[in-house]
């Protein structure tokens, strides 16, 4: 044994860090417990990819995607009523279409239903999504929708790609560009997200213009008919390739957007792409499909109790009737000349009347009082009161409006965020390419500047605690 003295740092108790010797443990072998950090969550998936979806909800709430999604919502609700409008129709196209895709969706998710799957209805409602449900609304007006589609499918590729881009760089990065980059970003790729999320409808169109073509010429006709029997297989081949297709568009839609802004791709790399992981890990994007399913579920009904508690506890306590939700339980507002508002200890005598013909004149209708939150009615309990409640009512309806129009401004932003990260896992999956890795290439356009992710470019000689680039910093 050497005879060097034992060398213990300053503030070190004796032996700490070093092997013990004998001599200080009268001789006896020792072994020191070794203390081990605790085992916590990231440690057990940080491995996993799956896990990683759940950031979604927290990507969605960024106030820039939020005014991004009320932009898209309000821009496709004006196109909607001036294209209704002018065709006079209730029901503007847009809103027509949605509502198709909403009713064949549902009616795809209960016939995909693992407790009792049913192939057939899912293939209908697979064909309603695509060929009959179009068919339907474009025969009401047809020159509405080829109007109002493209124009709804450009301010969804815009907007929902400025969505993805925000997204992708602050999951991929930990960046946050600014809201004037993701749009600069979205605004000169405008035309390959149309082209993505137009282009596999349009071929679903022309390959169904020409069945009935084959259909009408070939097949009702004599003697062609035998010939077009003949190559009926080809037809059947046609049909089948289609029928994937649609599929791989139902199941992956909210990613091409994503695709877009993590490649910087064209119109047919990005499809390419989609439809490649898609079908190479079928198992894996229902898997992912669906947990971002529940977690929108989830975070959306958070998100909407928490706006309609505001509301109620603003009615609650200043009296004032929400459009949509049920009078105060305890009292009206009651508004006399001179008085303003006044919380009552219920009804006053003199508005019984009016609220019983009220309820009298809803209940005829099939309107429960439940019900009574509508302009309508508030109005038609509280008309004589005061000269200007009318007006204020409205005022008041439009600042609860936005707040509700927020609710589903989650509900979009969602939609283009989840949809960006499951794209970058399942590349991760197919591809191997890593989940951090978007397209960064260096680019003197403000809207295309490489964000840094210090923690990613960090050099192996760099020294603890030195200071990370600035990701806003200068560029060459």
């Amino acid at each position: 044994m050497s005879d060097a003295p034992n060398q213990t740092p300053p503030g070190q108790p004796p032996h700490q860090g070093q092997p013990v010797p004998h001599s200080a443990v009268g001789g006896a072998r020792f072994t020191r417990a070794v203390t081990r950090s605790p085992l916590t969550l990231g440690d057990l998936t940080q491995d996993l990819l799956w896990p990683r979806l759940f950031r979604s909800a927290g990507l969605a709430l960024a106030p820039s995607r939020l005014v991004f999604s009320v932009l898209l919502l309000v821009a496709l609700g004006l196109v909607d009523r001036l294209l209704g409008l002018i065709s006079g129709r209730r029901m503007g196209p847009i809103e027509s279409i949605l509502s198709m895709v909403a009713d064949a969706a549902v009616k795809l998710i209960r016939a995909l239903d693992p407790r009792s799957p049913d192939s057939e209805d899912a293939g209908r409602a697979v064909v309603e999504l695509f060929v009959v449900g179009p068919a339907r609304v474009l025969a009401e007006s047809w020159w509405t929708v080829l109007l109002g589609l493209p124009v709804a499918l450009v301010l969804i590729a815009v907007l929902g790609s400025a969505i993805a881009r925000g997204a992708l760089c602050e999951f991929a990065l930990n960046a946050k560009p600014t809201w004037t980059q993701t749009l600069g970003f979205a605004t000169r790729r405008w035309f390959s997200a149309w082209g993505a999320l137009s282009l596999p409808l349009l071929a679903v169109a022309l390959l169904g213009l020409a069945f009935m073509a084959f259909g009408w010429l070939v097949m009702a006709t004599t003697v062609l008919n035998v010939v077009g029997a003949l190559v009926f297989g080809l037809v059947l081949v046609l049909a089948v390739v289609a029928a994937v297709g649609m599929f791989a568009y139902a199941a992956g839609n909210q990613m091409l957007t994503g695709a877009i802004a993590a490649e910087n791709a064209d119109a047919f790399d990005a499809i390419q792409r989609v439809y490649a992981y898609v079908i190479a890990r079928p198992g894996r994007t229902v898997i992912y499909s669906l947990l971002n399913f529940v977690q929108f579920v989830l975070a959306f009904t958070v998100v909407a109790s928490i706006v309609f508690a505001a509301l109620w506890f603003v009615q609650s306590t200043t009296r004032v009737p929400i459009e949509q939700l049920p009078p105060p339980s305890a009292t009206f507002v009651t508004m006399r000349d001179g008085e303003g508002m006044r919380a009552g200890g219920g009804i006053a005598a003199s508005d019984q009347s009016a609220f019983a013909q009220a309820v009298a004149r809803a209940s005829s209708d099939g309107v429960t009082v439940g019900d009574f939150g509508s302009r309508t009615d508030r109005e038609g309990i509280y008309s004589g009161k005061n000269a200007t409640f009318a007006w204020s009512l409205r005022i008041v309806d439009f600042w609860t409006g936005v707040l509700k129009l927020l609710v589903l401004a989650f509900g979009v932003s969602f939609y283009f965020c989840a949809g960006a990260v499951q794209y970058l896992l399942l590349r991760q999956l197919v591809d191997g390419q890593d989940a951090n890795e978007i397209w960064i290439e260096g680019s003197t356009d403000a809207a295309l500047r490489p964000l840094v992710n210090p923690a990613a470019v960090a050099k192996p000689d760099a020294q603890p605690g030195a200071a990370a680039p600035d990701p806003t910093g200068p560029r060459p």
